[in-house]
């Protein structure tokens, strides 16, 4: 039986995610992100994720573990400039970061905590200056 994915990283001509910035972003991070959190072999390259909640392992959107460098099941997610009620976050590569369904789904919302959208103010902001973005 062929398995129907859920979770595509580009959306639908018209959607307000554009696939020009979206690649950006994905080539940018590599992965899903959570990978980088109180990971001790990057904890030099990345210590703004460390000491954060607990992400435990990428999973998909049925729920199972996955390899953070399985490009089918990235998706964006969105952070503000500062914590706040209402609109999202811009759409581009400031306010973005790669994500797989397990850290970003209702359930499972490692992505969302306030100590966790800081950190990766903090990342987005470095890793861009870092890939010249």
């Amino acid at each position: 039986m062929a398995r129907t994915l859920r979770y595509e990283p580009f959306h639908e001509e018209g959607s307000s995610t554009r696939p020009s910035w979206q690649l950006d972003v994905f080539r940018r991070d590599g992965g899903c992100v959570a990978r980088f959190a109180n990971n001790p072999m990057w904890a030099k390259a990345w210590p703004m994720l460390q000491g954060l909640p607990e992400a435990g392992p990428c999973r998909s959107g049925s729920g199972d573990v996955i390899s953070p460098y399985a490009q089918r099941y990235w998706s964006i997610a969105h952070v503000k400039d500062e914590s706040r009620m209402g609109k999202r976050a811009d759409d581009d590569v400031r306010h973005a970061w790669t994500m797989c369904p397990g850290h970003t789904l209702v359930g499972r919302t490692w992505e969302t905590s306030a100590v966790v959208r800081e950190a990766g103010r903090l990342y987005i902001a470095e890793a861009n200056r870092r890939a010249g973005l």
